[in-house]
């Protein structure tokens, strides 16, 4: 697998994360409400959402306009993009 590809497969397993997340709000909320640290958190979205640890880290950082409609019909529009490119 090529640096490129590699790169593509990285940014859809974000996206992939962020979506779910989105998806899973009310639970992503209850996490980080419940967590007296930011390590805490990160292992608690790792361990409850299942996902990685950079998809955790993205998760932490995602800003609330994620949640907009448009904002996510973006989103699933660019994953859609990548599953293309990846499997043609």
């Amino acid at each position: 697998m090529n640096d490129s590809t590699r790169s593509l497969r990285q940014r859809l397993h974000v996206l992939d994360g962020l979506l779910m997340a989105i998806e899973r709000r009310h639970e992503l909320v209850d996490i980080l409400s419940g967590c007296e640290s930011t390590d805490l958190a990160l292992q608690e979205i790792i361990t409850r959402l299942g996902v990685t640890e950079p998809a955790a880290r993205v998760l932490l950082d995602m800003q609330f306009r994620r949640l907009l409609p448009q904002e996510v019909d973006k989103l699933q529009q660019e994953a859609a993009q990548l599953r293309a490119t990846l499997d043609p």
